[in-house]
């Protein structure tokens, strides 16, 4: 027996002509269809994942597939009348994306009718504010929310704070300017099940509040990812937590005590553009957290003198540290290490039996040794004082780049036989004397 509801027909339709159907229709006019076709009905209560993005989100973000929000929604669609139960890998597959100016009436109705939501992410908030949070504690979708990503977000009053059943949240993101006390931050961190805590730009929040933030997760054993970005007044954070995994602290630009760091099972941290770290604060982040595999140091002009030995230590970011004069590395499982533009450094002594990847690009030194059996790729582009090569042993090499360099292939001793692709061209230009002065 054919179905009553014309839309039953097109939601059969194959996915490539269903994707030049709806590329003409909002998320809006689904819910405005839903209330007369029973299967856009349907298909709008098994959605789990809503992305809201600002109608110039992609300008913003750069080249991004336009239509890749509707391609995510008509992909569902054929299958969504058999959907089964919800599970973590298949919130991408329901995924509903749409773009256009957010405001409150229009986050009001999607919230209002897209009951089930597992995963909730908005962008271009600035039209939002304070009144986002309102909304959300008010919506049903509030007792089935595990992953909650905010950007643009503008959060400048303590009017409000976010009212969800604690044992829900699993992922939480804020990303923005946010000048709100930490009476509002807490309450994004009270989850029993949360597990990644993501807050940027939190201008207000402080030591005291980290540590009460890791204090209460401890009791819960499951964070295992925090990232407090571009927070300006935290000084001596005190994080001690068994189970974090990952630490990024980066653009906190008045960080300059890492003694309190202390998690032993911490893998990744992240430290770029922290401007008042010095050599000895980097050194005690070292000895606490032994088992570090991977750190950026990117950006971070206070750190002088490097003298690193570690047995876990796999990739090393110490780009454009412009004040790193003396540098001893001596890590034996170093697959990854950057170097670029580490404008005053005099002296090089590298230990890496396992590097594959290497780059020392825009160096002022003039001569170097490298010996390295499985290294893959080498970057000297920039090297202008680079004259001469006292050793080089790397038959593994696929990659080199020479580019901006005085230096040709004869430099290297590289047989006729290896098959490494070498990089050449540009002007040799000496760009090292607007640095003189630093």
């Amino acid at each position: 027996m054919a179905s009553n509801d014309p839309s039953s027909a097109l939601i059969t339709l194959p996915t490539d002509q269903l994707q030049q159907i709806l590329s003409f229709v909002t998320i809006h006019e689904f819910l405005a269809l839903s209330q007369t076709s029973k299967s856009i009905h349907n298909m709008i209560d098994l959605a789990h994942h809503l992305c809201y993005q600002g109608s110039d989100y992609d300008q913003k973000m750069g080249r991004i597939n336009r239509n890749k929000g509707h391609a995510d929604l008509r992909r569902s669609m054929p299958n969504i009348a058999n959907m089964d139960p919800i599970s973590s890998h298949e919130f991408e597959k329901r995924a509903v994306h749409h773009r256009s100016d957010l405001t409150v009436t229009k986050l009001t109705h999607c919230l209002n009718r897209f009951h089930y939501l597992r995963t909730l992410q908005l962008y271009r908030m600035e039209y939002i504010g304070d009144k986002f949070l309102p909304i959300l504690n008010a919506a049903p979708t509030k007792f089935y929310l595990t992953h909650l990503k905010l950007h643009n977000v503008r959060i400048v009053k303590d009017a409000y704070t976010l009212n969800l059943p604690d044992d829900r949240l699993s992922h939480v993101e804020l990303d923005g300017v946010i000048f709100c006390t930490y009476k509002v931050l807490k309450s994004f961190t009270t989850s029993r099940n949360l597990q990644v805590l993501k807050m940027s730009g939190c201008r207000a929040l402080k030591d005291a509040d980290v540590h009460d933030i890791i204090r209460r997760q401890n009791e819960f054993q499951k964070l295992r990812e925090l990232v407090l970005e571009n927070c300006s007044t935290i000084v001596a954070p005190n994080i001690a937590c068994p189970t974090l995994i990952r630490l990024s602290l980066a653009r906190c630009n008045v960080l300059r005590d890492l003694s309190l760091i202390s998690c032993t099972n911490l893998v990744h941290v992240d430290l770029s553009y922290c401007s008042l770290i010095t050599d000895s604060t980097f050194k005690a982040l070292i000895r606490q957290n032994a088992n570090i595999q991977k750190l950026s140091l990117k950006g971070v002009r206070g750190v002088a003198s490097i003298d690193l030995r570690s047995d876990c230590l796999q990739e090393l970011d110490l780009s454009m540290c412009i004040g790193l004069k003396d540098c001893y590395i001596d890590c034996e499982a170093m697959v990854m290490l950057e170097m670029g533009m580490c404008v005053k450094l005099d002296r090089l002594n590298l230990t890496l039996s396992s590097i594959q990847m290497l780059d020392l690009s825009m160096l002022s030194m003039r001569q170097i040794a490298i010996n390295a059996r499985k290294l893959k790729t080498l970057n000297f582009s920039g090297c202008c004082k680079l004259t001469s090569i006292e050793e080089f042993s790397c038959p593994a090499l696929e990659l080199l780049d020479i580019s901006g360099t005085n230096l040709c292939r004869k430099d290297f001793y590289l047989s006729k036989k290896a098959k490494t692709k070498i990089r050449t061209g540009g002007e040799v230009h000496d760009w090292t004397n607007p640095f003189t002065s630093l």
